[in-house]
């Protein structure tokens, strides 16, 4: 399927809330999640001068032993610099990926952005909210029937690969605002874009 057809599918979903539904499903199905760029960004927000030794082959050794006595490593980040994979990913330490116009590898910007697109194009009210999770976070919130709920594509991916074990990926989904603290009471929003 690519693009166009997605989106000529969706519109064929007489009711908004099943073409939403449907959007979300589909993403959760095809999407994957950039896991190792979420790892570089935590090692960054705990020690942004010592993850910078790390692009040093001179000093990578160090920095990982200075760093792995505060967090735990991946193997897959390990390999990353290893094997200098910021040259071969798309966007340097992100790997945002599409397939025939669709979205089908990279981080909350992409997938929020991915998503607001998509809606608004077969005219469902669609906004790109902007957090902390504590890292920097982007999820949608969207009105139906003047009716605005957070969808978060992000964190029911987190839910589907068992990387959070609170939750299952559908309790992200069509959520009132104290439904979403609740869910991640440390989640913080700091703005709404809405489309004009």
């Amino acid at each position: 399927m690519n693009y166009k057809e997605l989106i000529e599918k969706i519109k064929t979903i007489s009711r908004k809330q099943e073409q939403v539904g449907f959007l979300f499903k589909f993403l959760l199905e095809t999407g994957e999640y950039d896991y190792l760029c979420l790892e570089i960004e935590k090692l960054k927000k705990l020690d942004v001068n010592t993850f910078a030794d790390l692009y040093d082959e001179d000093l990578q050794e160090q920095a990982f032993k200075l760093l792995e006595k505060k967090t735990s490593i991946s193997k897959e980040l390990k390999e990353y610099f290893a094997t200098k994979q910021w040259e071969k990913r798309s966007r340097g330490e992100q790997d945002t990926q599409f397939k025939d116009g669709i979205l089908v590898k990279g981080v909350c910007n992409d997938y929020s952005n991915f998503i607001k697109r998509v809606l608004t194009e077969i005219g469902i009210d669609c906004e790109r909210c902007a957090g902390k999770t504590p890292l920097n976070h982007a999820w949608n919130i969207i009105s139906i029937e003047n009716n605005p709920l957070h969808y978060d594509i992000t964190y029911a991916m987190y839910a589907r690969d068992k990387k959070i074990d609170k939750s299952n990926p559908t309790d992200w989904f069509g959520i009132t605002t104290e439904q979403l603290q609740r869910l991640q009471p440390e989640r913080t929003i700091l703005s709404l874009t809405r489309e004009k």
